[in-house]
């Protein structure tokens, strides 16, 4: 019969400790596995609305190339990616002065929240939502910022 030490009880205890914590530590640093999904959700929404903006703007090059007036599209029908892949719901396009527009979406997670966001680019800085409905502002001229490839960390 084999008995154990009480260093070797205390080695196990520490290292069984040191495990944990590091669990522990991940879940603060990254976010549970959940939260991930969530993080990932809302940057595949902040994707699509860069597609659907850049179609707007493209559209607008080439009525601006052919010395056509620009005008907004009245809805998304003729641009392929409108509705959000998780929800099912679409994303609320609004024309509002010129060839400015709105673009909304319903977030689940708040990106001003998120640990280890250091130093946010100025194009980080454009995409920031709260969780909820938010809409973002654009002009169909200019080329809006690309989302962060990367929604975790520093996004």
């Amino acid at each position: 019969m084999s008995h154990s030490s009480p260093s070797d009880r205390w080695f196990a205890i520490a290292a069984t400790s040191v495990v944990v914590l590091g669990v522990v530590a991940g879940f603060i640093l990254l976010g549970s596995p959940i939260q991930q999904r969530r993080i990932r959700s809302d940057q595949q929404r902040l994707q699509n609305l860069y597609a659907i903006s850049e179609d707007i703007c493209a559209q607008a090059m080439r009525s601006q190339d052919l010395r056509e007036p620009v005008t907004l599209p009245s809805t998304l029908s003729d641009i392929l990616q409108t509705t959000d892949p998780i929800s099912g719901e679409p994303y609320v396009y609004r024309p509002t002065e010129g060839t400015e527009y709105e673009l909304c979406a319903t977030f689940e997670t708040d990106s001003s929240i998120r640990p280890l966001q250091k130093n946010p680019m100025p194009e980080q800085e454009f995409w920031k939502h709260p969780e909820g409905n938010h809409c973002f502002q654009f002009d169909a001229l200019k080329q809006a910022p690309y989302p962060p490839y990367s929604p975790y960390p520093p996004y």
